[in-house]
C-alpha cells in the first residue's frame, strides 16, 4: 500500500490590460504596464469516511503577473504527505485558491480553443 502521497498544480494566469485580446472588455480596467499580484494557496485534503475534511496540507505563494510576459503559469507541489489511517478513508481532494492582490486585473486560464487544458492538477501514490 501507499505510505504517501504527492501532488503537483499549474495554474496559468493571464493580465488583462486594455486592449488584449485575452480578455472579455468588461475585464480590462487598467492600461498596459499595472502588472498585477495575486496569492495563491495550493491544498491537498484528506477525507474522512464522510468525505469531510480531515487532514489539509497547503503551499501558499505571492505571484507577480506582469503585462509584458501577460500570461503565466504558477506551479505548486508537496512532496510525501503522510496519508493519515485516523481518517477513515485514503481519498483526497485537490484545491488551488488564487486571490487577486494588486494591480492589474487577473483572469484563470481553463482551457484553449475548448481542447487544451492550461490548469491542472494530479496526485499520486508513493510506495515504500
Amino acid at each position: 500500500d501507499a505510505v504517501t502521497v504527492s501532488a503537483q498544480a499549474n495554474v496559468e494566469l493571464t493580465t488583462c490590460y486594455q486592449g488584449t485580446a485575452s480578455c472579455a472588455s468588461a475585464m480590462q480596467a487598467y492600461p498596459r504596464g499595472r502588472n498585477a499580484v495575486v496569492h495563491t494557496r495550493f491544498e491537498l485534503v484528506q477525507l474522512n469516511a464522510a468525505d469531510r475534511a480531515c487532514r489539509t496540507h497547503q503551499f501558499a505563494a505571492d505571484r507577480t503577473i506582469t503585462d509584458d510576459a501577460h500570461h503565466a503559469v504558477g506551479y505548486s507541489k508537496l512532496s510525501d504527505i503522510p496519508i493519515d489511517d485516523a481518517c477513515g478513508s485514503r481519498s483526497f481532494l485537490l484545491r488551488v485558491y488564487v486571490k487577486h492582490v494588486s494591480g492589474q486585473t487577473v483572469k484563470v486560464d481553463g482551457v484553449q480553443s475548448g481542447v487544451t487544458s492550461l490548469t491542472n492538477g494530479i496526485a499520486f501514490n508513493n510506495f515504500r
